[in-house]
């Protein structure tokens, strides 16, 4: 739903990254309740200050962890390293 522009703006899009910054570890990423590849690359799609905040820790996560092949994950390193890829672009570092 990020990727809708209207859904994308909504004030209640804006307050759950507010929400979800609560729950942001130093290590940039959200504890076991969410799925850090999946809500790096929904916050990605953001064109806000908080989500920007969140992916800076976490981009800085990524930096730290991913793997010697390239990829990212353990766990369906295909699909995480395609997360981490498209919320890269959406953020113009690619």
């Amino acid at each position: 739903m990020v990727v809708h522009p209207v859904y994308a703006c909504d004030p209640a899009t804006a307050k759950y990254v507010t929400f979800l910054a609560d729950f942001q570890t130093d290590s940039g990423d959200w504890g076991k309740d969410f799925p850090f590849y999946q809500t790096l690359n929904a916050l990605a799609h953001l064109d806000l200050p908080g989500a920007d905040i969140q992916i800076e820790k976490a981009f800085n996560r990524l930096a730290e962890n991913q793997n010697e092949d390239g990829t990212w994950s353990r766990s369906e390193p295909e699909w995480n390293s395609f997360l981490t890829i498209h919320a890269l672009k959406s953020k113009g570092l690619l």
